[in-house]
């Protein structure tokens, strides 16, 4: 379940549990004639969505210029080598391949802003003024008793 902590410096900090998805580029089919989503794409999306409005509790969505800081923990490949999983527990190692940063970032900040049933934490992407995002692995993933899983954290503030 998503879990919504509410700290002095900012507005809304949700986590989000779960390996992070990216947005896929939409699909385009019968002779360009027909663009969709992919389902997973979709189904990240409306999950986040929801778990978001539940966590705002129905307050009305926030108006001006937002900050918004998000973090993908991603799971340390099991091929790698035991010292490279090491190093990328340690934090010297940071995920390079796979998804783009703006991927991850635009399906969250899509499932956070307006929605089929309205707007969830703010109306319009173009409130989004100061973003920073990052890509981690999540250093206790495999081994740890207390294990640092894969999630996304969101934190928003109003500027």
């Amino acid at each position: 379940a998503a879990e919504i902590m509410d700290e002095p410096w900012s507005v809304f900090t949700l986590s989000i549990p779960g390996v992070p998805v990216s947005k896929a580029r939409p699909r385009v089919v019968k002779g360009g004639r027909i663009t969709y989503t992919p389902k997973e794409t979709r189904e990240a999306q409306d999950d986040i969505g929801w778990l978001a409005k539940d966590a705002w509790g129905g307050k009305e969505p926030l108006e001006g210029p937002l900050r918004v800081e998000m973090t993908f923990y991603l799971p340390i490949p099991p091929s790698w080598r035991i010292k490279r999983r090491v190093a990328a527990r340690q934090g010297q190692l940071r995920p390079t391949g796979g998804a783009d940063w703006d991927n991850y970032g635009k399906l969250v900040s899509d499932a956070l802003g307006t929605r089929k049933n309205g707007p969830v934490i703010w109306r319009d992407d173009s409130q989004l003024v100061d973003v920073h995002v990052r890509k981690v692995f999540a250093t206790g993933y495999e081994y740890s008793a207390m294990p640092d899983e894969p999630r996304t954290e969101v934190r928003v503030w109003v500027l």
